[in-house]
C-alpha cells in the first residue's frame, strides 16, 4: 500500500497491514521475542476498543460491530440455548454483557458531558490510517489516530479508557503504557505521510468505573522528547534484530545480580 493517509480502511484490515505499528512497538520494548507471540484481547482491552467505537463513530458502526448478550445463566441449559440463540442472531459481532454494554453507553455520556472534550469531538476525521516510511530506519509504519479535529488539523487526539484519569494516575499510565512514545511516533508520522505540521497530540482520559471521571492532557516538551527518542530506539532494535535474523528475549543465559533500587 502506498504511504500517505488513507480513508475507509476497516480495522481488521488495518491490523492485517504488515508495518510496524506503535503496538508493535510496545511488544518489542518488552522483549524483542514476544512480537512473534499473537496475545489474545484482554476484557479491558475489547471494553476499550467498544467505547472507542461508539464515542467517536457513533452508533451505527458500534450497532455493526456489537450487541448486547443476553442477560442468562450460562450454567443452565436453557441459558447455554439462549446464548447459541444470541450468537446466531448477532454472527460476526462481539457480544458485549449487559454490565458492559451499559458502561461503555455511560462513558460516552461522562466524555461529551466535558465542556473540552466534546469541543475537540464536535467535528472531527476519525480512524485515519497513515502509512510512511522512516527514514532514518527505512522501515515501513503505520499510525491510527483515534481523531483528528476537522477545523484544527494540526492537533491528534487519542481516548484512551483507564482505571485513574487524575494528573498523577494517568502520568503513570503515560509511563507505563508508553503514551508519550504513541504521541511522538504519531505526530511525526502524519506530517513524513501527509507533508503537514502537527503540533500537539491530545488525550482524552476517561475512567472505566463510575463516575467516569475525564481529563484532558497535553504533554510537555521534555515528555513528547522522551517518546520521541524511546520509538527511535525501537526502530534502530527492529532494524538491527531484522537484519541478524534473531529476536533476543531479554534474559541472558548465565547468573545475574540484583541492585537495590534508589526508589526502595
Amino acid at each position: 500500500m502506498k504511504t500517505g493517509l488513507h480513508k475507509n480502511i476497516p480495522f481488521k484490515d488495518y491490523l492485517a497491514l504488515p508495518y510496524i505499528s506503535n503496538s508493535y512497538l510496545g511488544k518489542l520494548a518488552e522483549c524483542p521475542a514476544s512480537v512473534k507471540i499473537e496475545r489474545v484481547d484482554t476484557p479491558s482491552m475489547i471494553l476499550g476498543r467498544a467505547a472507542h467505537t461508539l464515542i467517536l463513530e457513533g452508533l451505527n458502526i458500534f450497532s455493526q460491530q456489537y450487541a448486547k448478550a443476553p442477560d442468562i445463566d450460562k450454567r443452565t441449559k436453557e441459558g447455554r440455548a439462549a446464548l447459541m440463540v444470541s450468537l446466531l442472531e448477532n454472527e460476526g459481532k462481539i457480544l458485549l454483557s449487559a454490565d458492559d454494554f451499559q458502561k461503555i453507553i455511560e462513558i460516552r455520556e461522562a466524555v461529551l458531558a466535558h465542556p473540552f472534550a466534546k469541543k475537540l469531538l464536535a467535528e472531527n476525521i476519525t480512524e485515519q490510517t497513515i502509512i510512511w516510511e522512516d527514514r532514518e530506519s527505512g522501515l515501513t509504519c503505520k499510525g491510527r489516530p483515534d481523531a483528528i479535529p476537522a477545523k484544527n488539523k494540526f492537533t491528534l487526539i487519542d481516548l484512551k479508557t483507564t482505571a485513574d484519569a487524575s494528573v498523577e494516575g494517568f502520568t503513570r499510565s503515560i509511563a507505563k503504557y508508553g503514551y508519550a512514545r504513541q504521541a511522538a511516533f504519531y505526530i511525526d508520522g502524519y506530517g513524513a505521510a501527509s507533508q503537514n505540521y502537527i503540533d500537539s497530540f491530545v488525550f482524552i482520559a476517561v475512567e472505566t468505573a463510575p463516575p467516569y471521571m475525564v481529563g484532558c492532557y497535553l504533554l510537555d516538551d521534555e515528555f513528547m522528547g522522551w517518546g520521541r527518542n524511546e520509538y527511535r530506539r525501537l526502530l534502530t532494535l527492529e532494524k538491527n534484530c531484522r537484519e541478524a535474523g534473531e529476536y533476543p528475549h531479554y534474559l541472558n543465559d548465565g547468573l545475574t545480580q540484583i541492585f537495590k533500587p534508589r526508589w526502595l
